[in-house]
């Protein structure tokens, strides 16, 4: 990610960082791999650029957001596993 105003205020830029920094753990980090994963095997499935974004806001809800900040990875994957079937998709 980049946190940037252009230019218009570099203290501002690095104050949003470092509050961002503390908002994000390694759960985050883990999130991307996983998600990262699944997102190279379903990528060929869907048609156009139009159904992925569909289908990543359909996956990506504030519901997932705070299941990354418990740290329950394994809800995730199954989160993405449901809407992957859901989706008519295969892993």
């Amino acid at each position: 990610m980049a946190i940037s105003t252009g230019g218009s205020s570099p203290a501002f830029s690095r104050f949003v960082r470092t509050m961002l920094e503390n908002e994000f753990d390694n759960n985050f980090g883990a999130a991307v791999e996983i998600i990262s994963k699944y997102r190279a095997e379903i990528q060929p499935q869907l048609p156009t650029h139009q159904a992925r974004i569909k289908f990543w806001r359909e996956v990506l809800t504030p519901e997932i957001w705070h299941i990354i900040k418990r740290g329950d990875l394994k809800n995730l994957e199954a989160k993405i596993k449901n809407a992957v079937t859901s989706a008519g998709l295969k892993l």
